[in-house]
């Protein structure tokens, strides 16, 4: 297998705007995934600093190392336009992450809105970092 061409910084990048992303996201969503998720205003507001933490830098963590597989996946299918960026980023939305969060969210009889919130933003974050991978790229990369 070839060494893939990973370029951090759009790495982190594209993580940073996953990150910012969801807070618009769950903003406008915020009563339905609220609703199916099973959490109330009062439980979020009762998280402790610790727990905002966690769940802060665990989720940029998590994106982090997303981009940085997706990365290797824009790679190894010489994706450098926008167009292929995306399509990458919806195959593996499609078959890593829509597919898993559907089979755990009707394990945990949670409702489909739910499922609809999260793999939109999941795709749409994809989609968005998927087009930055492939088209931001180290110069000797771009150069061939």
């Amino acid at each position: 297998m070839e060494k893939p061409n990973i370029h951090i910084p759009a790495v982190i990048v594209a993580a940073l705007i996953q990150f910012v992303l969801g807070w618009g996201w769950y903003l406008i969503f915020i009563s339905v995934w609220q609703e199916g998720a099973g959490v109330t205003p009062e439980k979020m507001q009762g998280m402790s600093g610790g727990e905002m933490a966690l769940a802060y830098g665990g989720s940029f963590a998590a994106y982090a190392l997303l981009f940085y597989v997706m990365a290797h996946f824009v790679s190894y299918t010489k994706s450098t336009t926008p167009k292929q960026g995306a399509q990458t980023a919806f195959w593996c939305w499609l078959g890593f992450v829509a597919t898993s969060l559907f089979v755990a969210y009707n394990y945990q009889l949670k409702p489909i809105s739910l499922w609809l919130v999260d793999a939109g933003y999941w795709l749409v974050s994809m989609l968005v970092g998927g087009v930055l991978l492939a088209t931001w790229r180290k110069k000797e990369v771009a150069a061939q």
